[in-house]
């Protein structure tokens, strides 16, 4: 029996570590939010206005960590809508990356010249509130049939550019396993295919997914990196740690893919306390990501200048593997630029004024 706050879910064990039995019982209305949760009023009036925009759909292993009556906790702003996604924004956009008018086939992306992005499913386990793809996700509109991966695999077999294949939705871990496994293998099989990663939120979003047997498949497949997308320490659970060692245990090369949350993880010793997890949990933080400009999330951007300042605080007071790099995606397709502060100072044809990480200047010479 698992508890939140005071309400049990009334399970049995063998249940509850059950990934299918998790996915079937996700909540996603108020009534069902209600059992389990003491709402506030914005979020009340977020889950209304809701239903007519962005699905809600949550695990009942998410809602177990959750605090009960605190409408700030970071796992539940990052799921439970607010009436803050009501406010419009002129910055926002529907598609903030720009990636229709790079979709070279329905379901692939190809944006970068030597990668390309398949989008398999429109499913994930829990739904983030600030989701990139949320004109796609829950929608009906990315198909799973073998005609529209067939025409997938033919585009990438005839554009020899493309070395690496990003495999990700939704969440493509909730698809059946074998029809996934089939498909990554036989993009593998192409011969200019040199990598195939994976991205993934299951490990903090379902973890009784991840399984030995899951990770050898996958590995068979032609899998070996793995992006996946933790944002706040506490998702970091013993259930998800063990998620991560199965992983790693199985050969999987793991990186992680934060977005920087206002009122979430916007703080330094925040992201440093995750990293450094992450890191003990042979995850690389790979990209602290600054929030895209998605319709209905001003209130989730920080200004570039946060994320500026976290990394300025991690770099050169903690290992270099703890520092991500700070990315914007540029919104409408102009692709991402690494973000960080201006650490040359003067220069003098070959003579140069440097800021160090304590904000002292140095002098270098090139040869």
């Amino acid at each position: 029996m698992n508890l939140v706050g005071t309400k049990p879910f009334k399970t049995s064990t063998q249940k509850w570590n059950n990934w299918q039995w998790q996915l079937h019982n996700r909540l996603s209305s108020l009534h069902d939010l209600k059992q389990y949760l003491k709402l506030s009023q914005s979020e009340i009036a977020g889950l209304k206005y809701a239903q007519e925009t962005f699905r809600v759909s949550i695990t009942p292993y998410v809602i177990s960590l959750m605090e009960f009556d605190n409408p700030l906790c970071p796992i539940r702003q990052q799921v439970i809508p607010t009436i803050n996604e009501k406010i419009s924004h002129p910055s926002d956009l529907i598609d903030p990356l720009g990636e229709e008018p790079y979709t070279a086939v329905e379901g692939l992306i190809h944006k970068y010249p030597d990668r390309a992005l398949y989008l398999p499913i429109d499913n994930c386990a829990s739904y983030c509130r600030y989701c990139t793809r949320s004109r796609l996700v829950n929608r009906g509109s990315l198909k799973t049939s073998k005609h529209t991966f067939d025409n997938v695999y033919n585009y990438i077999k005839s554009t020899p550019a493309i070395r690496d294949v990003l495999i990700t939705g939704g969440d493509p871990l909730i698809m059946n396993t074998d029809t996934l496994c089939e498909r990554i293998s036989k993009i593998n099989s192409i011969s200019h295919v040199q990598m195939i990663r994976l991205g993934t939120r299951t490990p903090t979003f379902l973890p009784q997914i991840i399984t030995q047997q899951l990770v050898k498949q996958l590995r068979t497949a032609g899998v070996l990196y793995v992006s996946l997308h933790i944002n706040h320490p506490r998702e970091l659970t013993p259930q998800t740690i063990t998620a991560l060692n199965i992983m790693a245990d199985g050969g999987l090369v793991m990186g992680n893919q934060s977005v920087l949350l206002k009122g979430i993880n916007d703080k330094a010793e925040i992201i440093k306390n995750l990293n450094h997890k992450l890191l003990q949990n042979r995850v690389t933080p790979y990209y602290l990501h600054l929030c895209d400009c998605v319709k209905g999330t001003s209130h989730f951007r920080t200004s570039i200048q946060t994320g500026i300042d976290i990394i300025d605080k991690l770099r050169g007071y903690t290992t270099g593997y703890a520092v991500p790099t700070l990315a914007l995606d540029l919104p409408n397709g102009g692709g991402k630029v690494a973000i960080s502060s201006n650490t040359i100072i003067k220069q003098n044809g070959k003579k140069f004024i440097l800021r160090n990480y304590q904000g002292l200047d140095w002098q270098y010479q090139e040869v």
